[in-house]
């Protein structure tokens, strides 16, 4: 809950200084395209605290660039979810949600094409690995840049993650970017050393990577 709350007051206070309420809305329509209710999910609005001054709020809407992934079903899953990237600077956080998988440890990568358009998901290529080095576990010897790891699923069928690192960009058009991407979960978990892709099975959830301003379109 904690988490969902900091994302949303990194968007909410995108929106207000940039003036991209549209932005706002489809964040918060995408948590209830997901199925997130009142109870479990994003606190009111109007009891969020924003407080920019003049001197702050050119440095904060120039330091601040959003993006997101709605996970959708693949290999006939019913996986949901949503990924949000916020960038302050040179820090990127993901934060990642998902619905209706099978309990347990479930691998989620960035793969290299944020094209999620055939059934099985194959056609979001392989990891986003542009630093060319083997498959392991973040922040343990080599791993690709899009190994995130494994997202632990509880008995209701959801899950979440997140991370934070200065290793992505964000908009930039280099081998780096993460935009055009994709983000994908796997029906089994990432063991970290099996290669290419740590034996993490199907894919059963494929989100393509977007940036604020193209979901505002």
């Amino acid at each position: 809950m904690l988490k969902h709350f900091t994302l949303l007051v990194a968007v909410l206070l995108t929106a207000f200084i940039t003036g991209c309420s549209e932005y706002t809305e489809i964040f918060i329509d995408e948590f209830n395209i997901l199925g997130t209710d009142d109870d479990a999910g994003l606190p009111w609005i109007d009891d969020i605290p924003i407080d920019v001054g003049d001197d702050t709020t050119p440095q904060l809407a120039s330091a601040i660039q959003l993006a997101s992934a709605i996970i959708e079903p693949a290999s006939e899953s019913g996986v949901t979810g949503l990924a949000t990237f916020t960038q302050v600077y040179d820090q990127i956080t993901l934060y990642v949600e998902i619905y209706n998988a099978s309990p347990g440890l479930h691998g989620i990568h960035i793969h290299e094409f944020g094209d999620c358009s055939a059934p099985d998901a194959t056609s979001a290529g392989g990891h986003w690995n542009p630093t060319d080095v083997a498959h392991g576990k973040w922040g343990e010897g080599e791993f690709h840049l899009g190994d995130i790891g494994n997202i632990n699923v509880g008995d209701d069928g959801t899950g979440n993650i997140e991370l934070t690192t200065d290793l992505w960009e964000m908009g930039t058009g280099s081998d780096f970017d993460i935009i055009g991407r994709s983000i994908i979960i796997h029906a089994d978990a990432d063991d970290f050393t099996s290669q290419p892709s740590g034996n993490a099975g199907a894919r059963i959830g494929c989100g393509t990577i977007i940036m604020s301003t193209e979901q505002e379109k």
